[in-house]
């Protein structure tokens, strides 16, 4: 019932706001997939901007092959030295599909 593919293409391709927000309320199968909310728990370790996003980027090219069972968004938030990371998930199944790692916190 629910194409993650499709969503994946319309959150690429349309306004946040006006089309992807809309078409995952309207398609959204609660059975079958399940979502996430994810906060950094270490918000004081990052320092630098860039240093933030590489460790995103670094936990991403990790878990690759998720990609066809879930779809995130991850934002570094604040400025230098006051930084956060927080995102979302959208998982195949009622519980995460990998071990949550020690520094990420999901509810």
């Amino acid at each position: 019932s629910f194409v993650l593919d499709a969503f994946k293409r319309t959150f690429c391709n349309e306004d946040p706001v006006k089309n992807t927000i809309p078409y995952l309320w309207e398609n959204f199968d609660k059975e079958g997939y399940s979502i996430w909310r994810c906060d950094y728990l270490y918000p004081e370790e990052l320092k630098m901007t860039f240093m933030a996003s590489n460790l995103v980027g670094g936990f991403f090219q990790r878990i690759e092959k998720l990609h066809k069972y879930g779809f995130a968004v991850i934002y570094v938030l604040g400025e230098n030295y006051k930084l956060n990371i927080s995102g979302f998930w959208i998982l195949r199944g009622q519980e995460l599909a990998f071990d949550v790692s020690s520094s990420l916190y999901f509810y």
